[in-house]
Formats: structure tokens, C-alpha cells, sequence
């Protein structure tokens, strides 16, 4: 499941450059192009301390909206993912 990421939206918020929030994450700016434009996504550190720099949570950087992918495969929100595990049975084991 790929999420959308608000990056470009997030770090405009705070008035900050790509060239800035690259050095601050001791990057090239290319990477931060590269990720606002969905070329390539950053590493969950890296994600972390974006949500720092912006001042913001995870949840602010990720777009959770239902989408359908290429393959018509749907995504599911963060509670219908909760609710679809919790309704599966238990599966027993033998020692």
C-alpha cells in the first residue's frame, strides 16, 4: 500500500526551503525534490525527522484517503484495518 506524502505542502506551511530541510537532515536538496514528487520516498527516520522539522505529526504527512492503485486493488483507511483484523478468527496451533 503506498501512501501520498504532503511534504511539498507541509514544508511551504512553514516557509521553509528544500534546500534547508535538506541540510537539516544532512541531505541533498535532489532528495527532497525527489520525494515531493513522488519519485522516491524517505526512509521512516528520515519521515520522522521531517515531522519534526515541520512540527508536525506523521499523520499531517501522510495522505490516508481511500484510493484505488493501478491494479484496482483498494486501500483501507487505518480503522478498516483494525476492524477487518479484529474479526478474524484465531488460528490454533498444535505443540
Amino acid at each position: 500500500m503506498k501512501a501520498k506524502l504532503r511534504l511539498k505542502e507541509a514544508r511551504e506551511a512553514r516557509g521553509l526551503s528544500q534546500r534547508y530541510v535538506a541540510e537539516q537532515l544532512n541531505l541533498a536538496p535532489s532528495s527532497v525534490a525527489k520525494w515531493e514528487i513522488g519519485m522516491c520516498n524517505p526512509t521512516v527516520d528520515n519521515l520522522i525527522a521531517l515531522a519534526a522539522l515541520f512540527q508536525c505529526d506523521l499523520n499531517t504527512l501522510v495522505d490516508h484517503s481511500p484510493q484505488l492503485h493501478d491494479t484496482g486493488e483498494r486501500k483501507l483507511r487505518p480503522c478498516q484495518i483494525t476492524t477487518e483484523i479484529s474479526t478474524k478468527q484465531p488460528v490454533s496451533r498444535q505443540v
